[in-house]
């Protein structure tokens, strides 16, 4: 059976979660009359709709009296308590048989040991739809579930405890226990905590560092641009696009991003300003206003953004907006990854980068594989009519770079022609190109 659900916002990990909105989940196929279940759990003096399941569902996170509600009674007098039809019962709480429309309600207090938890809630949209049968049932289960409930609530107290990030911590016994019940209680959760406290320390303490790849003229080998990738210093080596991911798992995706085009621009300072500076973004800082104030402030006419085909948009027209935004600020747009997706030349289409970089999956094997050379000619040809500027990425051979200038392709980056480095490793390597890439 299928039941509509929702889960009380209180803090608890996933792993407690689950197990209350299983209780509820779990009551409306026990019982057949029964249309809606819910864990009210202590809250002050009353109690809290805290997990709801059925024609509940609706009430999580709303309170009741300790005194003027059939739970609150229960739970007060320790007992089971039932009614065969709420709305001419005085011990209900008027509110709530308005809100649920609930006529039969069956109450069992949750007793741990000498403690009452709060009482689990059962009721039908019918008068007299329980029979004493269905009392019995819910007080045989009442023990299971106060030791269920007991469990959970005991794994959030544990598991929530906020961890000391003092490297004295991290090696302490503490620590130990505080990983071995996050795992106990979620297998994903010590992952997830794992993750945002690393995430965290990487933005505080800017613990990450700029390098840049060339981009060379393959026509007269002269750089005429670079691209900014990001490392991050804390081992073991994770490539930049985890931790990224990691940051947008745990809501700090856009700020973890605008950290490092930062700090890619203030690397770049020292560059000629005729070279373009590639930066990697997603759409979703494409549209954050903070992303055109770094370029305007430190971008100097060069910035290009690299947006990578792979992106999801949900609203392709804001993007287009942040994207005439960001070239009114002074930066062009380059399509990164393309010819690696089906969608390739209709995001070329509706974007019209100023530059489109083939992918290196599109490089890699172009001088044995006709189809990709052939894919790759009609993209540069298709850049030509457009006035799009073609950029061959992950070039690692000598025939690669060889059948790239045979279909005329202007530029490329790859290990061939330098790898990633430090800024002046590049600048006293190569003549820099005057050119500016222009529409």
């Amino acid at each position: 059976m299928t039941h509509a659900r929702s889960t009380w916002h209180g803090a608890l990990p996933k792993g407690a979660a689950d197990i209350m909105q299983r209780i509820v989940d779990n009551v409306l196929d026990l019982l057949l009359a029964a249309e809606g279940g819910a864990l009210a759990l202590q809250a002050g003096d009353g109690l809290e709709f805290a997990f709801c399941s059925g024609g509940y569902v609706s009430q999580v996170g709303s309170p009741l009296s300790a005194s003027a509600s059939l739970a609150g009674l229960s739970m007060a007098q320790v007992a089971t308590l039932h009614t065969d039809d709420a709305m001419a019962d005085p011990r209900m709480d008027r509110n709530m048989i308005r809100a649920v429309a609930m006529r039969s309600v069956i109450c069992v207090p949750l007793r741990y040991r000498a403690q009452v938890l709060g009482v689990l809630v059962v009721g039908s949209s019918l008068p007299h739809a329980f029979a004493g049968e269905d009392v019995s049932i819910l007080n045989g289960v009442a023990e299971f579930v106060a030791s269920a409930v007991e469990a959970a609530i005991a794994m959030s107290r544990m598991v929530l405890l906020p961890p000391d990030e003092t490297p004295a911590f991290r090696s302490s016994q503490s620590a130990k226990v505080y990983e071995y019940v996050a795992n106990v209680a979620d297998p994903k959760l010590a992952t997830y905590i794992e993750r945002e406290n690393r995430v965290k320390k990487a933005l505080a303490e800017r613990d990450f560092s700029v390098v840049f790849q060339p981009v060379v003229d393959l026509r007269n080998q002269k750089l005429s641009g670079l691209e900014a990738l990001a490392r991050f210093h804390p081992g073991p080596y994770r490539p930049p696009n985890a931790w990224i991911d990691d940051a947008y798992k745990i809501g700090l995706g856009e700020d973890l991003e605008l950290a490092l085009v930062e700090a890619a621009l203030q690397a770049s300072q020292s560059a000629d300003p005729g070279l373009l500076v590639g930066v990697n973004v997603s759409p979703t800082v494409a549209l954050d206003q903070r992303f055109c104030e770094f370029v305007e402030r430190l971008g100097m006419g060069r910035v290009v953004v690299e947006l990578t085909e792979h992106q999801a948009v949900a609203g392709p027209d804001e993007l287009l907006d942040a994207l005439r935004r960001i070239r009114r600020c002074g930066a062009r747009l380059a399509l990164d990854d393309v010819g690696s997706g089906f969608s390739s030349l209709a995001r070329i289409v509706q974007l019209a980068p100023e530059i489109i970089k083939l992918d290196l999956e599109l490089v890699r094997g172009i001088d044995v594989d006709p189809i990709r050379r052939s894919l790759a000619s009609a993209l540069v040809t298709f850049a030509n009519e457009s006035g799009a500027r073609v950029v061959a990425e992950g070039v690692e051979h000598e025939a690669e770079l060889e059948v790239l200038r045979d279909i005329g392709v202007p530029f490329a980056q790859g290990y061939l022609i330098g790898r990633p480095g430090p800024l002046s490793v590049h600048l006293g390597h190569f003549d820099p190109l005057a050119e500016v890439i222009d529409r």
